[in-house]
């Protein structure tokens, strides 16, 4: 890696720009006359490019820059024109030639005047008609850099290694671009779609534990997605008036739904001094409604910039969804497999032999039982056998010479010692047979 950035910063100021430039087919550039909206950022979006070039009529005639950072000071809703965002900011793109130097290049693009340039070169190749200025591509300050330590960067937002948009980036999908969707007030639908869904769930049981802990992953998920979209138009609110008529919720009466705001504004009056405040998408209403019977919510809700969408959940679904998932508790509780007991030794098996954790408290017993043997002083089996065949050995004796000392010679070693009490043995015997 070291060699080939030394390399690289040796040769590229040699290196011309139509070498590493990005092509004008592969430029993503949009048209003056688009409008701003929804899907127009959306797709923006999508691209992850943090510049735009725009053009009118054709794309020879690149009239600006849209820096992606702008789009915050827009509303989709205004549909505004792309010429005229681009007319606020004015910014421009620096132009260079395809024969010029990346050293050049980078010395320009360095200095603070834009990290991107606009390749342009003279067409004069049919000589019926005049030269004409024509748009080659792009090169950026990345483009250089790539240039100098020979390799290629791919940032978080790049879906091709490279400006020939021959290699797509391998990454897996981490974001969900279903649920953009939910930012969009005028798509309407009957029921939210299956990411929509996931996306509703997961905001709903991380941010909303208290409430929506009641039920499994399962049941909520089942439950979001059999909830059909509710649209409500703005408020109407007549002069003179604190609140207007059309209340989603109002302070004092019973409510037995929940509402999460999916998109717009719902202005909430709550506390003595009907304090002010607006609420919108991923906001959630009256939660304890689900929850609390009766429920009468001490604030009152309107919506005041609509069309608001949002997901009204009712108490009686919310307790369904709670049964379901006591049953689904208590199914898992029956199938799940207890651990068997271990059997008991067979009879006639050493203490040796066979599992050492019985049930039975075995290995306690032969513990103590090996301490006892211990403590006063349990033979081994040679000795035992030595000390039988002594006693028959001197039985044979005095049975042969009936008794007389005469006959017998003396036997000079010390009488044998009566065995160990046999009581011991006996037990012994008795527990090992």
């Amino acid at each position: 890696d070291t060699a080939t950035a030394m390399k690289g910063a040796l040769k590229y100021k040699d290196t011309m720009v139509k070498e590493v430039m990005t092509p004008l087919e592969n430029v993503f550039m949009l048209s003056s006359d688009e409008q701003l909206n929804f899907e127009t950022i959306a797709k923006i979006f999508r691209t992850g490019y943090s510049r735009i070039p725009i053009y009118s009529i054709n794309k020879n005639n690149v009239i600006g820059l849209l820096f992606v950072k702008d789009l915050i000071f827009i509303d989709p809703e205004d549909n505004t024109r792309v010429s005229d965002f681009v007319d606020i900011f004015s910014r421009g793109l620096h132009v260079v030639w395809p024969d010029d130097s990346l050293g050049d290049v980078l010395r320009e693009l360095k200095s603070g005047k834009s990290h991107m340039a606009l390749v342009r070169d003279v067409n004069n190749e049919d000589e019926s008609q005049d030269p004409f200025y024509e748009v080659k591509g792009i090169i950026t300050l990345e483009d250089i850099i790539e240039e100098i330590i020979g390799d290629e960067i791919v940032d978080e937002t790049d879906a091709f290694v490279d400006g020939t948009h021959s290699v797509p980036v391998d990454r897996a999908e981490t974001f969900k671009w279903a649920s953009l969707r939910l930012l969009d007030s005028k798509i309407v639908d009957e029921r939210l779609s299956f990411e929509e869904t996931k996306a509703v769930t997961a905001h709903l049981s991380k941010n909303f534990p208290a409430i929506f802990s009641f039920v499994s992953e399962a049941q909520l998920h089942r439950l979001v997605m059999g909830t059909p979209v509710t649209v409500l138009p703005t408020a109407v609110q007549t002069v003179g008036q604190d609140v207007p008529d059309d209340l989603m919720y109002e302070r004092g009466i019973d409510s037995d739904e929940c509402t999460l705001v999916l998109s717009g504004k719902v202005t909430v009056i709550a506390g003595q001094d009907n304090f002010r405040s607006d609420v919108s998408s991923w906001s959630v209403l009256a939660g304890n409604a689900l929850t609390s019977k009766p429920y009468k919510p001490d604030f009152t809700a309107f919506v005041s910039s609509g069309p608001c969408r949002c997901l009204k959940i009712l108490r009686s679904q919310f307790e369904s969804a709670m049964e379901a998932s006591q049953l689904e508790k208590q199914d898992s509780s029956l199938h799940s497999v207890s651990k068997p007991l271990q059997p008991l030794p067979p009879s006639g098996s050493s203490l040796d032999g066979g599992s050492q954790h019985g049930p039975d408290g075995s290995s306690n017993r032969k513990a103590k039982f090996m301490t006892a043997l211990k403590a006063v002083g349990r033979p081994d089996e040679k000795d035992r056998r030595a000390e039988k065949a002594k006693a028959a050995s001197s039985r044979r004796l005095n049975d042969a010479g009936g008794g007389s000392s005469k006959t017998m010679p003396t036997v000079s070693e010390k009488p044998s010692e009566p065995p160990e009490t046999p009581t011991v043995h006996k037990e012994e015997e008795i527990i090992f047979e």
